[in-house]
């Protein structure tokens, strides 16, 4: 079985993963909110290195091959980006959100980045250089998510050269 589920899946089984994980009911609530920030720290560090990738992708993809058509390369960015927007949203610990700060500034970005990749006539330097911005956003966060969740996320400081998807889910060896 592929472990396919797409982006939206891997932060629906990152927040169930956080909710389930074992003793975290028998924690208190500072060591709980850490482990969830530094446990957000890691996702979004996954989900950063998968946006970092498909804009490397979008670089010098197709140009426009019908008047007004978005390229499959740009396509794929927004999609990316949208994935990306909201594995921050779901994931994202409640301490952590917010009407200001890092959480709020990143979602800011990512409303105003997708709004201006949905529009037809967007260049696709425009929304390669959009994605970019939208990444810094969650390196931003993820810095929070690092600080707010202590010295158990200091493994999520940087992304992961090879981080995919599939590191989250294991699959059983094949027979």
């Amino acid at each position: 079985m592929r472990v396919g589920l797409g982006w939206a899946a891997s932060g629906v089984l990152a927040v169930f993963l956080m909710t389930t994980a074992p003793g975290a009911a028998q924690q208190g609530a500072p060591a709980a909110g850490d482990a969830a920030a530094a446990s957000y720290a890691t996702q979004l560090r996954d989900t950063e290195a998968r946006l970092g990738r498909a804009i490397e992708q979008a670089q010098g993809a197709g140009t426009r091959t019908q008047a007004g058509a978005m390229p499959p390369g740009q396509q794929q960015l927004m999609d990316a980006t949208q994935a990306a927007w909201q594995a921050m949203q779901s994931a994202a610990p409640e301490a952590m959100r917010g009407a200001s700060g890092p959480y709020a500034d990143a979602d800011r970005t990512f409303r105003r980045v997708v709004e201006a990749m949905r529009v037809g006539n967007t260049p696709p330097d425009a929304a390669v250089a959009g994605a970019r911005e939208a990444q810094a956003a969650l390196g931003k966060l993820r810095e929070a998510a690092v600080q707010a969740g202590g010295a158990g996320a200091a493994g999520a400081a940087a992304p992961s050269p090879g981080a995919t998807s599939r590191d989250t889910l294991q699959e059983p060896p094949r027979r």
